[in-house]
């Protein structure tokens, strides 16, 4: 759909977030004519003037009574292809800066590696967040599943790199020639002390 013909001022101006594009700027009539010739999704995000909140197009159309009023973000796709945009703008504008960003992100991380629960732990926290929302608002099954899949997941990597562990060293002990020790009926092997 091509914007509208009666340009509005900026302030009614109306623009459409659609698969990671702005379009417009659109009249509220124009917006309300696409929608039911089927141009715009109800789920396409609306942006009114320069105010920089999005919110679906549903949303604007039938405003419910009593919701809360926060801004709702962009879909994933539009928000890395606004990072990228950005990122390239900031690279060719003020590179050491963001150099600089970089080096100090690429060393908290390097740090962060020698504890790796501090790389995992937060996500799993917001996954379990989430889970706990979802259970409070009528989602019980969703909800529960997420909480399952959260406690599951550093089990089913322990056991893992367990076994990992186990057949690196019974590889190290058949390579200096010691017998290898029988996991499966005694369970992880016994070193000798000093070894690990």
């Amino acid at each position: 759909m091509e914007s509208s013909s009666q340009t509005p001022p900026v302030e009614d101006a109306l623009y459409i977030l659609k698969q990671g594009k702005i379009l417009g700027p659109f009249t509220e009539s124009a917006i309300h004519t696409a929608v039911e010739r089927g141009e715009f999704s109800p789920d396409d995000l609306v942006q009114r003037g320069e105010v920089p909140i999005w919110q679906p197009v549903k949303r604007w159309l039938e405003p419910a009574q009593g919701s809360p009023h926060w801004g709702i973000t962009p879909d994933w796709n539009s928000i890395v292809t606004w990072a990228a945009v950005r990122l390239r703008g900031d690279m060719l504008e003020g590179s050491v800066i963001v150099g600089g960003v970089c080096a100090a992100i690429g060393t908290v991380v390097a740090i962060l590696v020698h504890w790796p629960a501090l790389l995992w732990l937060p996500w799993f926290a917001l996954a379990v967040l989430a889970g706990v929302i979802a259970m409070r608002n009528g989602r019980a099954v969703p909800g529960l599943a997420l909480l399952v899949g959260v406690a599951l997941v550093p089990v089913l990597f322990s056991l893992v790199t367990r076994q990992k562990v186990v057949a690196d060293r019974t590889d190290i002990m058949a390579a200096e020639g010691e017998a290898a020790p029988d996991v499966k009926a005694k369970g992880l092997p016994k070193f000798a002390e000093g070894e690990e």
